[in-house]
């Protein structure tokens, strides 16, 4: 299944907070609201409306790597999953992310995708991402 949508990131006071629209190949739609925290200077931590826990984050040089656990509907039913999410910032400011996705400790499946930004008049942060 392959999916594209909308991402909006506000910057507020001490958190981040970012709304995904997901359109999926088969129909479905889906939304996930996001806060993250600064832990330090090379962490994060935050949630996911949809997280299992938190969520964690380290910045490595220019990447992010997002950890956090999530209940997403496979196989006919809903399934914990571990994601573990690295996303790349290119010299032209736009981001890669390749996701890994496990159930039990096993890869089910990778997502790949493009995030670029488009800065509106209120300073807004808006990506459209693509996989």
């Amino acid at each position: 299944v392959s999916f594209s949508g909308l991402m909006e990131a506000r910057l507020e006071e001490d958190a981040l907070t970012m709304t995904q629209e997901l359109n999926y190949s088969d129909g479905r739609m889906d939304c996930r609201y996001w806060c993250i925290r600064s832990q330090g200077p090379n962490g994060y931590s935050g949630s996911t409306s949809d997280s299992i826990g938190n969520v964690t984050g380290t910045v490595q040089g220019m990447s992010v790597n997002l950890r956090y656990k999530a209940y997403l509907p496979m196989a006919g039913g809903m399934r914990r999953v571990d994601i573990d999410d690295w996303m790349y910032l290119q010299p032209d400011g736009l981001i890669l992310s390749h996701a890994v996705l496990r159930v039990w400790g096993i890869r089910v499946g990778t997502v790949t995708g493009a995030i670029t930004a488009a800065y509106s008049p209120q300073d807004r942060l808006t990506a459209l991402f693509s996989t």
